[in-house]
Parts: structure tokens; C-alpha cells; sequence
């Protein structure tokens, strides 16, 4: 039990005891919640003001991502910091004499738990981690890796956090990670497909065959990549199917990024009847390649228009060109245009489309 009359308190040289001393603990603990609370809201109030400005424009970028993840938790911890110091400034004996010490633990493992916190806030700076190597790699613009990267170093903050606060509680950390370190070998013993898949994970992420948001191609598979994990890549089909592919098969196979392409072809065999004299058809290549040659939405030099054969029931004609767009919407539109116009030059050059035809002879029988 606590005799206040034997409690003492000293300040600039001046010794107070009993009741005196007990108000002078309460009034410390007081100022130090209070000063605690005014320089967290200070903070607090310049943290917004930092927030504002524009982290590219600034060449102490990763200072302000860490600046901008830690906007919620450095005010609390100083908040904190002030309630931990009031408490400890209050006089403990008899039963809550062991309070400073469970005080203490309590504080550490906030610190830590906000300091974790204010990282995984600040995941930013896997972006700016890509940036300084987009020199040497071309990583810097891989949506894709940057997500995964940002997913690790999560994983690390959380994991180092749980270490350091199980570490404060008093259990054998070193025990732990050894016994971690035994069942996970031993997982990845019997998992050695997920093993697989994630080191294809890895090579898909680092080699940067296709990204998020790009149409591909792989095997019978096609559609959008919507998300590559450490197991396996999600493609959103264009029945709005979802396929989910390990990633093993996935770098083993031929995979087609339509996403890369800077052009369309626009190719089709034109086939005309063979009552066409040899004039007209001369005329209609001419004037084909004139038309395709003359549009500005196709390439010039890749306009190709030959007669390449002939067929059981026309001559074919082949027209072969690159459209100056990659989107597959706008190369429709342009193809369609073209077709109409294929169509009124053929009319104009009074040249008709060769139908299949099929002669049926009777034999007349006595």
C-alpha cells in the first residue's frame, strides 16, 4: 500500500512531501499529456500540409511517401508517447509496483505496432524502388511487378512487427522462426507445384511478357489479364468467364500479347467471276491499290494488291495492308469503312463478287 505521507517529489531544488507531493505527480502527469497532445496535433497539422504537395514534382520523394504513410500514425505515437510518461510520472508501490514495467511493454509494442503501420502505409516506395532501376531493367512502368513488389515488402512489415512484438511478450523468437523455418520446409517439400509456380511467378513478373490489363493470348486461353498472384494469372475471358492459370503452365507456353501490336492487318482475297475480261479486273487492281494507298489511316508502304490465283468458281485477288491503330474498336470502324468503299469501286468498275456456283448435268436416259 502506498504511504503518502513518505511520498517526496523534488523541483529546481525544492523538496515537497505527503499531500504536496502527491499533487505535484498528478499535475506532471497532467503537463506531459497535455504538452504531448499540443505537439501531436502540430504535427498532426503539418502532416496535412505536406500532404499537398506533389511527391514527382520534388527530389526528396521517398521522404514524403514516409512522411505521407506515417500522417496517422506519428500523431499517435506521440499522443501516445505523452500518456506513457504521465502514467510513468504517477507514484506506483504495493500491488501496482510492477506497472512501470508492464507500462513499458505496452508502450514498445504500440511503437512498433504504429511504426509498422506508418511502412505499410508508405508501400510507395516499391514505385520509387522500380523508377531508380527503370535505367538498367525498364521496370519502371510494370504495373504488374510494382503490385507484386508492394505485396512483399506488406508481407516483410508484417511479419518483421509480429517478430519484434511475440519478441516483447516474452516468447522464444529464435525457437519460433526455427520451427517456422521446419514446417515450411517441409511444406515445400510436399508443394513443390506451388514451389514451381511461384518461381514462374517470379520469371512472368521480371521478364515482363504482359502486364495487368493486357489482352493475351495463351494457348486456348483469351481474354484481359486481371491479376498475377504467386500461384497463378487471372484472365478475364470475353464471355466474362474468369480462367485462373498456374503460372507454371503459364511460362511454358505461346503466349500472345495482342496488347503490343502498334498496327492491324487488314487483309481479306477478293474474288471476282471469271466472266471478268482481263481489262476490267487490271483496272480494279489499280484502283484498289489507289484507294488504300490514298487513305490516310493505312500505312503506304505496306498496301499490297495482287492477283494470286484462281479459284473453282472466281480469281482471287488479294489485298493486304496495315491499319495505323492498335485498338481493336477503331480498327472495325476503319475496316468497315474500307469495305464499303471496296464495294462502290467494284460497282463503279462494273465488276461483280464471284459466287460458288455448281453445274448440275443430266443424263437423259431412253
Amino acid at each position: 500500500m502506498l504511504d503518502f505521507n513518505k511520498l517526496e517529489y523534488t523541483v529546481f531544488s525544492q523538496h515537497f512531501e505527503g499531500t504536496s507531493a502527491v499533487l505535484l505527480h498528478l499535475v506532471a502527469a497532467v503537463v506531459f499529456a497535455l504538452l504531448f497532445d499540443l505537439i501531436s496535433r502540430l504535427v498532426r497539422r503539418w502532416l496535412k500540409k505536406i500532404h499537398t504537395l506533389k511527391e514527382a514534382e520534388s527530389p526528396f520523394r521517398g521522404v514524403l511517401i514516409l512522411l505521407h504513410g506515417f500522417e496517422m500514425p506519428l500523431p499517435r505515437l506521440i499522443s501516445c508517447t505523452g500518456v506513457y510518461l504521465a502514467l510513468c510520472t504517477l507514484p506506483w508501490a504495493g500491488f501496482a509496483a510492477k506497472m512501470p514495467e508492464y507500462l513499458t511493454m505496452v508502450y514498445r509494442i504500440l511503437l512498433v505496432t504504429l511504426a509498422a503501420i506508418g511502412l505499410w502505409r508508405s508501400s510507395e516506395l516499391c514505385d520509387l524502388l522500380l523508377d531508380s532501376a527503370q535505367n538498367q531493367m525498364e521496370l519502371g512502368t510494370n504495373k504488374t511487378l510494382s503490385m507484386f513488389l508492394s505485396k512483399v515488402y506488406k508481407a516483410f512489415v508484417a511479419a518483421f512487427a509480429a517478430l519484434i512484438i511475440i519478441n516483447e511478450l516474452g516468447f522464444d523468437v529464435t525457437s519460433l522462426i526455427t520451427g517456422v523455418g521446419l514446417v515450411g520446409l517441409t511444406i515445400s517439400l510436399a508443394a513443390q507445384d506451388t514451389a514451381a509456380n511461384l518461381v514462374s511467378g517470379l520469371v512472368i513478373l521480371l521478364e515482363g511478357p504482359f502486364q495487368v490489363g493486357d489482352w493475351v493470348k495463351i494457348d486456348a486461353v483469351e481474354g484481359s489479364v486481371e491479376d498475377i498472384t504467386f500461384r497463378s494469372t487471372k484472365i478475364r475471358a470475353l464471355d466474362n468467364s474468369l480462367y485462373v492459370l498456374p503460372n507454371s503452365s503459364v511460362s511454358s507456353a505461346v503466349l500472345n500479347n495482342g496488347t503490343k501490336r502498334t498496327k492491324r492487318m487488314f487483309s481479306f482475297t477478293l474474288g471476282v467471276p471469271y466472266t471478268t475480261d482481263r481489262a476490267r479486273i487490271e483496272r480494279l487492281i489499280a484502283d484498289l491499290q489507289t484507294l488504300l494507298t490514298g487513305d490516310e489511316r493505312v500505312f503506304e508502304d505496306s498496301v499490297i494488291v495482287r492477283l494470286t490465283g484462281f479459284d473453282n468458281s472466281s480469281i482471287n485477288i488479294m489485298l493486304r495492308c496495315y491499319i495505323k491503330t492498335p485498338e481493336y474498336a477503331e480498327f472495325l470502324q476503319i475496316q468497315g469503312d474500307l469495305n464499303l468503299q471496296i464495294m462502290d469501286l467494284m460497282r463503279q468498275n462494273g465488276v461483280d463478287f464471284a459466287v460458288p456456283v455448281t453445274n448440275v448435268y443430266l443424263k437423259e436416259t431412253k
